[in-house]
C-alpha cells in the first residue's frame, strides 16, 4: 500500500511530449485503480491533441485493473487526437501486453528517446 502524497508516476516534459514514468514496481497489489486513473488523468491533463509517453522501466508487475485503467487513458488521448506509447517494459510486463493481444493495438519502444523520437515526427 503507497502511503498519502506518495505519487504513482513521475511526470516530466521532454521536446513537447509527456513522459509519465511508473514509480512503482507492482501495478496492482494493493494498490487504488480509481486512484491510479486520478493521477493519469491529471498527469495527462485536457490538452488538445497530447503527446505522450508511458515509461514502465520500473513496473515488473501489472495486474488487470491498472491495464484497463491505461487502455482508458489511451482513449482518452487518443480521442483528443493526440498520441500516445508505451516505453522500457520488461519482458514480463511486455508478455501481459502480448497474451491480451494488446500489442496489436499500441505502440512500444525499447527506450524512452526512441519513444520520444517516434512521437516527434
Amino acid at each position: 500500500m503507497r502511503s498519502a502524497g506518495e505519487r504513482l508516476l513521475l511526470l516530466t516534459v521532454k521536446g513537447g511530449v509527456k513522459v509519465l514514468t511508473f514509480q512503482r514496481r507492482d501495478l496492482g497489489m494493493g494498490m487504488s485503480v480509481d486512484a491510479f486513473i486520478s493521477e493519469l488523468r491529471q498527469a495527462v491533463g485536457e490538452e488538445a491533441k497530447p503527446r505522450v509517453v508511458l515509461n514502465l522501466e520500473n513496473v515488473a508487475y501489472i495486474s488487470s485493473g491498472p491495464m484497463g485503467a491505461l487502455i482508458g487513458l489511451c482513449k482518452r488521448v487518443r480521442a483528443a487526437g493526440g498520441e500516445i506509447c508505451f516505453c522500457a517494459l520488461s519482458p514480463y510486463v511486455f508478455d501481459a501486453f502480448r497474451v491480451t493481444k494488446l500489442h496489436q493495438v499500441f505502440e512500444f519502444h525499447p527506450s524512452e528517446e526512441e519513444a520520444i523520437q517516434a512521437l516527434g515526427k
